[in-house]
């Protein structure tokens, strides 16, 4: 996986990911998957899940601070 500096599209963080976190075995539930993050990380603002299909997720975030600090030092695996 390549890193690319995140940019801004208006006062939005936009992260351009080459390969995405993957979740082997059975796509969870969207609903408890999205509590489930929301629950690891704490954010101080909203952030969006999209299910992307075979098992790959896009998540934006509302809060820069918010991107970073999953960015630096979380994973869900």
């Amino acid at each position: 996986m390549t890193y690319t500096a995140p940019t801004m599209d208006g006062n939005r963080p936009v992260v351009e990911v080459e390969e995405a976190d993957y979740i082997i075995g059975k796509t969870p539930v969207y609903t408890p998957f999205l509590q489930f993050l929301k629950r690891l990380w704490k954010p101080k603002g909203e952030f969006n899940l999209m299910l992307k299909g075979n098992g790959f997720f896009v998540v934006t975030f509302d809060n820069e601070e918010d991107l970073e600090e999953v960015l630096e030092g979380w994973s869900i695996l």
